[in-house]
């Protein structure tokens, strides 16, 4: 038996998904945590989602002598390596500066692609002008500037769009609530009450308080004041026609 080799190393410290959640929660304030992980009312809809998610495996076939394994697919007409996207996240920057533009880049770097926010950090064209392939467009329907956000994604190259309907009213999200972190009636604003105990919170994370500060990045640079508010076929076929 050979020996043990000795090392004077710290053991790895981000392993699972459980760690990296863990460590990223510690390098954000707590407002900008219940914004990340956290749902509306009693997080019902947060649970189920969580609860069907756990019900998909992957089925191993076993000698099926298929020792080529390809996952590449196309959605969209965009071939992809890997069969998933990045979900389209708002407000990127508030947990880190970089927020939109790395995570495009990261999925460019696994073969897929980002679905850009509607309420990104960061631009239509940032994103565009940052990164080598196209991406794909998230867009709440409704108001005046729809048409010209849909105009703006296709002329910086977005060539699919992914048109969220299940938003007519905003959410009652207790957990920012309860940190003073709340939206007006629209998307558009959001309101952040500094508390001495927040304050003390933001005090505690001197470098996610710089980069806000220093980058700028957390507010959402395409929202448009009245988006979320209905969606019909018929406004879809529409908003296809603008372009």
């Amino acid at each position: 038996m050979a020996p043990f080799a000795y090392r004077l190393l710290s053991p790895e410290g981000l392993i699972s998904v459980e760690d990296y959640r863990r460590a990223a929660a510690r390098r954000v304030p707590r407002f900008v945590w219940e914004y990340v992980e956290g749902g509306a009312d009693d997080l019902v809809t947060v649970r189920r989602n969580r609860e069907a998610f756990s019900q998909w495996s992957l089925r191993a076939r076993m000698m099926t002598g298929h020792a080529d394994r390809r996952l590449g697919t196309t959605i969209g007409n965009v071939g992809i390596d890997l069969p998933m996207l990045l979900a389209p996240t708002g407000a990127l920057g508030l947990s880190n500066w970089q927020g939109d533009l790395a995570a495009a880049c990261a999925a460019e770097a696994t073969g897929t692609r980002l679905v850009l926010s509607t309420a990104s950090s960061w631009s239509i064209e940032e994103v565009a002008a940052g990164t080598h392939h196209d991406h794909f467009f998230q867009l709440y329907p409704g108001g005046s500037h729809t048409g010209r956000l849909m105009q703006r994604a296709w002329r910086a190259g977005y060539r699919g769009l992914f048109v969220t309907v299940d938003v007519p009213v905003i959410g009652n999200r207790e957990g920012e609530r309860r940190r003073g972190f709340v939206r007006t009636s629209t998307l558009q604003t959001r309101v952040i009450t500094i508390t001495p105990r927040e304050a003390l919170d933001m005090a505690r994370h001197p470098r996610w308080l710089f980069e806000i500060y220093r980058h700028g990045r957390g507010s959402m640079r395409n929202l448009v004041p009245s988006a979320g508010i209905s969606a019909t076929f018929d406004s879809i076929k529409t908003l296809h026609r603008e372009l």
